[in-house]
């Protein structure tokens, strides 16, 4: 296992966010440099803290305070994440450095995106004539099979799992390209044909493999134009074999947004900042936001994809 190589410090881009990692992120190989001028975020190999002071809340997934948040995996190690520009991990002996990974660039990334007061949405966007539209919903809806099926389709994926998003200076919603690998589980690699033989699984737990991306974006943004929330007809009274899109509107577009963002329940454990209030209610005032539910069961990719490219 390789948790560091020689060099002692890696430079990155992410999410429009300048990185000094001790750890080597094969994900960001396409945005790594030599050096950087300024960091904006540190992630380091070093001794998490035991205990946070002050905390406002402490579960089995996470303890979170103003702006400190901690965890741990236990197939990998600890997770220390201060003041929205430290990420600080303790491997454990012979961790699981894909695992590392995976916990590094999705919950230790949202929890410093939230302590940074920007919108990180639980979500892949896709690149449609330059427009970004965000497919989120909770994990199994399919948004990384969706996102598969559109860029087989040779539509870009410009954001795997979490999109970052800010606005420009007229209040425009933007979102930062970030991880553009999709992670899929086996069935759908066989769905698509894809063979497994010589993939990265990335978690043990379902399955799931990266797909090499066709295209790498690094250090740009996009306007963001459509929301879409998958979810899944579990209804088993009545037989339901068609996908609907659903546009929403007034207050059901807070709603989903929030529903949307990546560990929304730190909404609740930590409280609403104004800023982060007034950033949620700026996007969802600028975006279209719809509902895709689609049959349990049953793959109905053609039907999904030829609604979204009626939008």
């Amino acid at each position: 296992m390789e948790l560091i190589k020689e060099k002692k410090n890696f430079f990155y881009k992410l999410y429009g966010l300048n990185i000094n990692s001790d750890f080597y992120l094969s994900e960001l190989s396409h945005a790594e440099f030599e050096t950087l001028s300024h960091i904006d975020i540190n992630i380091i190999n070093g001794k998490c803290p035991e205990k946070i002071d002050n905390y406002k809340v402490s579960n089995s997934y996470y303890t979170v305070s103003d702006n400190e948040a901690m965890f741990s995996a236990e197939e990998c190690g600890h997770f220390y994440i201060k003041n929205g520009d430290t990420i600080i991990i303790e491997p454990i002996a012979n961790a699981n450095y894909q695992h590392l990974k995976a916990y590094l660039l999705s919950r230790s990334f949202a929890l410093l995106m939230f302590q940074r007061n920007t919108i990180a949405l639980h979500g892949s966007s896709i690149l449609f004539d330059n427009k970004a539209y965000v497919f989120c919903g909770r994990s199994g809806t399919g948004k990384s099979t969706l996102s598969a099926a559109l860029t087989l389709q040779g539509y870009d994926l410009f954001s795997d799992d979490l999109s970052v998003i800010t606005f420009d200076n007229s209040n425009n919603p933007l979102i930062h390209c970030g991880l553009s690998n999709n992670k899929l589980c086996k069935d759908a690699m066989e769905y698509f044909n894809i063979s497994t033989e010589n993939l990265i699984k990335v978690d043990n737990f379902v399955n799931k493999y990266a797909l090499p991306s066709f295209k790498n974006f690094f250090d740009c943004t996009a306007k963001v134009n459509i929301l879409i929330e998958l979810s899944i007809d579990y209804n088993t009274s009545v037989k339901n074999t068609e996908v609907s899109l659903t546009e929403v509107f007034g207050q059901e577009k807070l709603q989903t947004l929030f529903r949307n963002i990546f560990r929304n329940q730190l909404l609740n454990d930590v409280g609403l900042k104004p800023n982060y209030l007034k950033s949620c209610l700026n996007l969802s005032k600028n975006i279209r936001i719809f509902k895709l539910k689609r049959p349990n069961n049953l793959f109905t990719l053609e039907e999904q994809i030829s609604l979204i490219k009626r939008i």
